[in-house]
């Protein structure tokens, strides 16, 4: 079972719901003016974002990426002291050095059908090694399941754990 926190959790009662799940749910990180302000940002670049190529990834699901030079606004959310404290407690164990890999916007289009709940794996050809990344997951909208409208759940901070309850996807060459 996940474990959900305010928007007040401290990094050390996070950090240990993930080591113990895999993954924590953090509501109302941000505001609704951040998230609106984000979207603005992002709105001009979606049109010609990559669409999906498979009913998992959403035929009419766009991914945009290089979001920190796109929107300034969302660049320093990555700052937030919970996001920083979370990301040192699971990852300074395993590295004196760690570093930011990828950002994505994903709008889900009109008729997709929702993701159970994954690891974002699907890329390495190897198992990991525990604590080896971790994700977050910002909210854009309050409801994904409305047709067209951009979502992601709440604002999902997940660990890449081995005894992690969430799958894993085989590995797709």
């Amino acid at each position: 079972m996940l474990s959900y926190f305010g928007p007040r959790a401290g990094a050390d009662e996070v950090a240990m719901a993930l080591n113990a799940q895999g993954a924590a749910i953090v509501k109302n990180v941000i505001s609704r003016d951040t998230a609106e302000q984000i979207r603005g940002e992002l709105e001009p670049w979606l049109p010609s974002a990559y669409l999906g190529q498979d009913a998992f990834a959403g035929l009419k699901t766009r991914r945009l990426g290089g979001l920190t030079v796109k929107s300034p606004t969302f660049a320093n959310l990555l700052t937030k002291p919970l996001m920083l404290g979370v990301y040192d407690r699971l990852l300074q164990p395993h590295c004196s050095l760690y570093q930011l890999a990828l950002t994505q916007a994903i709008e889900i289009g009109a008729g997709e059908p929702a993701q159970t709940l994954h690891r974002d794996d699907i890329c390495y050809s190897i198992n990991h090694i525990r604590s080896s990344r971790c994700s977050s997951h910002w909210p854009s909208r309050s409801s994904p399941k409305k047709a067209g409208r951009r979502a992601s759940r709440l604002g999902v901070i997940g660990g890449d754990q081995t005894e992690s309850p969430i799958p894993r996807r085989p590995f797709l060459r």
